[in-house]
């Protein structure tokens, strides 16, 4: 389900980005401001990563960030 949900928001985000942010007219991926390009090309390139990666292997790398966070928060000491 969050697989899902994390692919519909990032879909969503691409049309806000064309929506909202000036672009040469007859190319909806191509933006006037470089900064703009740049953000939207990385977001695109995340969503091709996530598609292409597949449920499974993104709920495995969701799982292994969720146990790394945990982990580090049971730390109570900064040296020893």
């Amino acid at each position: 389900m969050i697989y899902k949900i994390t692919i519909d928001a990032i879909k969503k985000q691409l049309v806000e980005y064309r929506k909202y942010w000036r672009h040469i007219p007859q190319h909806n991926e191509v933006f006037i401001d470089p900064d703009q390009q740049r953000r939207y090309d990385a977001v695109k390139a995340a969503l091709t990563v996530i598609e292409e990666m597949g449920e499974a292997q993104f709920l495995s790398f969701l799982n292994r960030a969720e146990r790394q966070r945990q982990e580090a928060e049971k730390q109570t000491t900064l040296f020893k």
